[in-house]
């Protein structure tokens, strides 16, 4: 009876530790230093993501919140261990758990487009704007701004993906469509210009794809990447000037007239003449950025003109009032492409305006007539261009205090011009400072500044400046021209103490022959023979010690070896 009460107690106690030991395995989790977490509790890596900002809101939204999930830069090792989950986990919950883990497939042919040459993406559970993005090779951006969201996204809305679009990969050629679904069309009222190709732009490249849009118009067909190879070769670069693309579609063969103070009535008078029109404008996204759009069209009766924008989308009517807004941010500025031999029928078309002096002259007139910030540097870039800095800086300095948009200066740079023309270097330099520390890079501004440093006489300032202006873009001309008016720069001292050298082989001197390499030096002299036991016989005559010559770089003949003296012989 004992023995088997004994053997009860010992299985009962079995089952005790083992249930002990089950609970109380669990892994631990490892610590992490990343302020972000994913579901499971890791780092995330932040590579390629828009901002923390929007990853960190993507991330809340997508997993399970748990208490052990805390946004700290560091865990210490003394925290509570996670418990182990219970089926109180709600089925949802597991549901986006497995989405955000299981990595999304990539879009099938299966997927048909719609009328519109669209693919209709329905969210779901554990999905966001940028795995969205990734899944269709698109940039996160333009699919936002295309389907006019917020970077938030619902299980169960729809987002909308350009088949063009799509093509995103960084290929020359890559997503160029023919982009005529509009019928051409002339008459008073309504004009439709075409055909163009079309190509969804990559990151920061508006400029060269937009150039491309219009080239195409008169039969020239060249992928962004390789007008982008020549405008903006660093890929970082956020500008390029209407002064680059005309210089660049003068190359290709064609006239290119640059002007500002466009307006409604030129568009119309240009298109109606076969003339397609590139403008530089504002784009209302993101707190406001520079962007360029091809003009193709115009409707009179509806008040709209058809662009080709290469950020949101091929053919889009807008209002003339949207368009006016957009553009007199850059004072109605505009490129036209057209035939080098119908230069005198275009001039005819702009007339007076045609003459850049008379053309700044009228534009002074007409942002006189206007109010506010835009209206205040259109009047000071027409001052300056006219020759008046002093008046200019005073107007450019009171449409500053007005209210510039934050990233204004990125694209316009007559400010700092006229400053370096008045002898305010210093001024050029102090203002300019936190505008090139936002935008990473830029090769207009670093010249500017370093206009700025060679009139202060800092040399070497302006020649850092110039060389990171040729980083930033290698094919900038007035960096290169001013570098190479600079002194030279002072000889560097390298020193060489400690270094090893490597012995540099003698020249033979004529008539003699070079000694052999041995793997022992050769002495310069022979060791004397030391004496023997025996007594040497002497020699009649002893022959006199050769008189080494004075060293030369050639090494001296080896002497020959003396005879053996004989052993003496035992009796």
């Amino acid at each position: 009876m004992k023995k088997t009460v004994l053997l009860a107690l010992l299985a009962l106690l079995v089952v005790l530790v083992s249930g002990c030991s089950s609970q109380t395995e669990a892994a631990p989790e490892p610590e992490f230093v990343a302020p972000l977490l994913n579901a499971e509790g890791g780092a995330v890596a932040s590579a390629g993501t828009p901002s923390a900002t929007a990853q960190e809101e993507e991330e809340e939204n997508t997993s399970e919140p748990e208490p052990s999930a805390t946004r700290r830069a560091t865990r210490t090792t003394t925290r509570t261990p996670r418990p182990t989950r219970t089926a109180s986990v709600t089925r949802a919950a597991t549901e986006t758990r497995a989405a955000t883990k299981t990595p999304l497939p990539a879009p099938t042919g299966t997927n048909t487009p719609n009328a519109s040459g669209e693919i209709v993406h329905t969210v779901a559970a554990g999905e966001t704007i940028y795995t969205i993005s990734a899944q269709y090779g698109v940039l996160w951006s333009q699919l936002t701004a295309y389907n006019s969201i917020a970077a938030q996204v619902e299980v169960g809305q729809e987002i909308r993906i350009p088949v063009g679009m799509m093509s995103q990969r960084y290929v020359a050629g890559g997503g160029r469509t023919n982009a005529t679904p509009v019928a051409s069309s002339a008459n008073e009222n309504r004009v439709v210009l075409g055909p163009v190709t079309f190509d969804w732009q990559k990151l920061n490249n508006c400029g060269p794809t937009t150039t491309s849009v219009l080239l195409s118009y008169y039969g020239i067909n060249q992928a962004q990447l390789t007008i982008a190879a020549s405008l903006k070769p660093n890929a970082n670069d956020k500008n390029v000037s209407p002064a680059e693309v005309a210089s660049y579609v003068r190359r290709q063969g064609l006239g290119a007239f640059v002007g500002v103070n466009g307006n409604i009535g030129l568009l119309e008078r240009l298109l109606a003449a076969g003339y397609p029109v590139m403008v530089e404008q504002w784009m209302q996204y993101d707190g406001g950025v520079g962007h360029y759009r091809a003009v193709r069209g115009y409707d009179r009766d509806r008040e709209q003109v058809l662009q080709e924008d290469t950020f949101l989308g091929p053919d889009i009517w807008r209002s003339y009032g949207e368009f006016n807004r957009d553009w007199a941010y850059f004072n109605n500025t505009y490129i036209v492409f057209y035939p080098a031999a119908d230069e005198a029928r275009v001039a005819g078309i702009i007339g007076g305006d045609w003459n850049r002096g008379a053309m700044w002259q009228r534009a002074l007139e007409t942002f006189r007539n206007q109010s506010g910030a835009l209206a205040l540097y259109g009047q000071a870039e027409a001052l300056h261009q006219l020759g008046n800095d002093a008046d200019a800086v005073a107007l450019y300095e009171q449409a500053i205090n007005a209210g510039l948009p934050a990233r204004y200066f990125w694209y316009r740079f007559g400010y700092f011009e006229a400053l370096n023309n008045l002898g305010r270097y210093q001024r050029t330099l102090e203002f300019s400072e936190p505008i090139l520390k936002a935008m990473g890079l830029g090769e207009d501004i670093r010249y500017h500044r370093a206009v700025a440093y060679k009139a202060l006489g800092q040399t070497e300032n302006a020649r850092r400046e110039l060389r990171q202006a040729l980083q930033d873009n290698a094919n900038y001309g007035p960096a290169s021209a001013l570098l190479n008016q600079l002194p030279p720069a002072p000889p560097t001292w390298t020193p060489t103490a400690g270094l090893p050298t490597t012995p540099v082989a003698a020249t033979p001197t004529p008539g003699t022959e070079p000694v052999p390499p041995t793997s022992e030096p050769v002495p310069p002299t022979p060791e004397p023979v030391p004496p023997t036991s025996e007594p040497v016989p002497p020699t009649p005559e002893p022959t006199p010690e050769p008189v080494p010559p004075t060293p030369e770089p050639t090494p001296e003949p080896v002497p020959p070896t003396p005879e053996p003296t004989p052993e003496p012989v035992l009796p």
